[in-house]
């Protein structure tokens, strides 16, 4: 693994850890690596947002982490929510808005070469109060690793079927 490489590693892993422990000593909702990203066929980067059971995602984050929103092409920040109807499991498009989702974004055809990024997701109580976060840390060096059937959590590669047996495990 290049220097560099294992810096943005260390820099991902360092944020999960932080919020993990910010949400163990009770100052912000549990976050899970409920989040899977993998690149699609066509050229396209996809994410599946995997929520316990027929919960409703109420927003999804994605920060390009590094020099500020104008630092070079690529995918830059967003904030979008799904439709009212959108519950469970979804496997969205991330350089482009999906279909009825609201917020903002600028579209884009790729990610920033050499950044790493980190998408969130929120399920909120009944009150409005967050209830638990999906996150995924991720580069499109991670990306270009996986292999065929695979898409990249929890800071490394797995199956998505392995994936969602992962995600589930922590619903119980």
């Amino acid at each position: 693994m290049s220097r560099a490489l294992g810096r943005r590693h260390l820099a991902a892993m360092a944020l999960m850890a932080i919020g993990m422990t910010l949400s163990l000593a009770g100052c912000s909702p549990p976050q899970y690596p409920a989040i899977a990203v993998y690149p699609t066929s066509g050229g396209g980067i996809s994410a599946v947002l995997h929520p316990c059971g027929d919960d409703r995602i109420n927003g999804v984050r994605l920060r390009r982490l590094g020099d500020g929103p104008d630092g070079g092409p690529g995918l830059q920040n967003w904030l979008l929510q799904p439709p009212e109807s959108a519950k469970g499991e979804l496997d969205i498009g991330i350089l482009r808005r999906p279909e009825g989702w609201t917020g903002s974004m600028t579209p884009a055809t790729e990610l920033s070469k050499g950044r790493d990024y980190y998408m969130t997701f929120v399920v909120d109580w009944a009150d409005g109060t967050a209830k638990y976060r999906g996150v995924v840390a991720f580069s499109d060096a991670d990306l270009a690793r996986l292999k065929d059937g695979e898409v990249w959590t929890d800071l490394k590669p797995m199956t998505l079927a392995e994936f969602r047996k992962q995600a589930d495990g922590r619903c119980d």
